[in-house]
């Protein structure tokens, strides 16, 4: 895995994160263009169309029952590609391999 590659991996773990962050205080009211320009500025433009896509699940999903839900959320983040921490870790910290 090059470094680019273990960027990419980290920052798209960082968004999946603040995007589940997001899904439990859907109610609260975020801020969607904050929350896109931000990412948008910290990770490129497809950080920011995946967090538009993700605050588009979080409006069509409201009311849905609780599995369909779970359902929905859980097609979005399979679309990430999913590397183990077992291996992320090592490659960014050498004292832990």
């Amino acid at each position: 895995m090059t470094f680019r590659s273990l960027k990419q991996v980290c920052h798209y773990t960082l968004l999946a994160s603040a995007l589940a962050v997001s899904l439990l205080h859907a109610d609260v009211g975020l801020n969607e263009p904050t929350v896109v320009s931000s990412l948008e500025h910290t990770y490129g433009e497809r950080a920011g169309l995946r967090a538009k896509a993700w605050f588009n699940i979080l409006r069509d999903a409201q009311d849905q029952s609780a599995k369909e839900k779970l359902t929905t959320v859980n097609n979005f983040f399979n679309l990430f590609r999913f590397v183990d921490d077992i291996t992320v870790i090592p490659q960014l910290i050498p004292e832990f391999k």
